[in-house]
């Protein structure tokens, strides 16, 4: 029997596998556009993906740093559940954000063995496309979709924004690549691609925080393409699309004139605005922390904290929140500066990881440097839809990072083993093994 049920596991592996591959693009499509989706979505592709995995691969991710410390912050975010002075449903509600970090472990096992990730960057890239179409068709005509919101047909303009800087930067990165290998055609339409994206976020619906994300992601490109030594020309660069974006869109202009007005009539008269509600919930939250400065107040205390200080008051003092807006303060409130310390690991290593010269890694760069920009302002790793694109672009894109360097690493050893071209013009050097490698990486996505 134990014999029969082995086989038929066996003889159903391939099927599973397909499965997973499949839902794991099917989450990159709903991503963009629903929440509910997107949560079936991964617990179908859960179910498929634990039985093909190789258990000894996925122990391997989550002890390394880039599959581990996501791993460990949940370890002691479940931990801090202990010290909490709070109900334990209070307490799992504030371990419930921790849990998606658990997927990367087995994302990266996945992809590091799997061909089809590229399916997935592509179907995430492809449905924000459509989401882009349909938001300029309703900043034109606003009534034919949610008409009290132009231009953002489904959730936010926060939301939104980052998805669409992660599609620009990305085709961006691509177009050059394409440029530098003679394929003009697939350049110029990634290119026309990369600005349309862009010119959305500049003109038809932004957030603040994408406009930051916009110039750190600038910086990295010239880096990435050129190198450190290019750093001032692109500060230059940086500050002459400022200087033309603020003359050119009255749209920014207003975004930022705006926050200037926030800042000062919370500042004047205490009004609840959008910026003024953030400096507040900062002043409190350093207050919170230094009240158990090295492990936190423990798991789903921040809610009682903020209600706590906000009895009597009125204004933007009133005003309740289970999030700071700021993933440091998110994690520090809770889990202290143990917390921090793990968090900060967690970007280290996942930058590390895709601090590399192919296309694919620069994607996995883009959503990790556009997801710690945005950590500055909200706390995108606790938020539902900016929490699952970093965790899946991180398992996913890391897993083909993974994939693209042990090919890499088994290709260098083969031609070392091999006589060089030099000595026998048949056969591949180090070199054009190298050259390949990284040709293999290109065109993966």
């Amino acid at each position: 029997m134990a014999q029969r049920l082995q086989l038929r596991l066996q003889k159903s592996r391939p099927v599973f596998r397909n499965a997973a591959d499949l839902l794991a693009v099917m989450v990159a499509i709903a991503l963009p556009w629903s929440t509910t989706a997107v949560g079936v979505l991964v617990v179908l592709w859960l179910a498929a993906a634990v039985p093909t995995l190789d258990h000894s691969k996925w122990w391997k991710n989550s002890t390394s740093l880039v599959g581990g410390l996501p791993v460990l912050l949940f370890l002691f975010a479940t931990a801090a559940m202990f010290w909490a002075d709070v109900s334990f449903y209070d307490r799992f509600h504030g371990l419930h954000p921790y849990f998606r970090l658990l997927m990367i472990p087995p994302l990266l096992t996945q992809f590091s063995t799997s061909e089809t990730g590229h399916r997935v960057v592509i179907g995430f890239l492809a449905s924000c496309a459509v989401l882009l179409a349909l938001s300029i068709a309703t900043a034109i005509h606003p009534s034919i979709w949610r008409p009290e919101n132009p231009g953002v047909p489904v959730k936010d303009q926060i939301v939104q924004s980052a998805e669409f800087v992660i599609c620009a930067f990305s085709l961006l990165y691509f177009a050059v690549v394409k440029w530098r290998r003679g394929q003009y055609w697939a350049s110029g339409f990634s290119l026309v691609g990369s600005l349309i994206f862009i010119g959305d976020v500049l003109f038809v619906a932004t957030s603040r925080t994408e406009l930051v994300a916009m110039i750190v992601l600038t910086l990295l490109l010239f880096v990435k393409l050129k190198g450190w030594k290019t750093l001032p020309i692109a500060l230059a660069v940086v500050l002459l699309l400022s200087a033309a974006v603020w003359t050119s869109s009255s749209y920014i202009r207003g975004r930022v004139l705006h926050g200037v007005w926030e800042i000062n009539q919370f500042e004047l008269l205490d009004k609840p605005t959008s910026i003024g509600l953030r400096l507040e919930w900062w002043r409190k939250s350093v207050s919170f922390i230094e009240r158990a400065p090295l492990v936190g107040n423990g798991t789903g205390s921040t809610e009682k904290l903020f209600k706590e200080s906000a009895i009597g008051k009125s204004g933007a003092q009133s005003v309740v929140i289970r999030n700071p807006h700021n993933q440091i303060l998110a994690i520090a409130i809770p889990l202290g500066l143990v917390g921090v310390v793990i968090l900060l690991g967690i970007w280290i290593t996942h930058v590390l990881l895709f601090w590399r010269d192919s296309l694919t890694a620069f994607v996995g760069l883009v959503v990790t440097a556009q997801t710690i920009v945005g950590c500055v302002f909200n706390s995108h790793l606790f938020d539902f839809t900016p929490g699952w694109i970093y965790v899946w672009g991180v398992g996913v894109v890391g897993g083909m990072v993974l994939t693209d360097e042990a090919r890499t690493v088994s290709q260098r050893a083969a031609a070392q083993v091999e006589p060089t071209s030099a000595d026998h013009p048949g056969r591949r050097g180090v070199l054009a093994n190298g050259l390949e490698a990284e040709g293999n990486a290109i065109s993966r996505v």
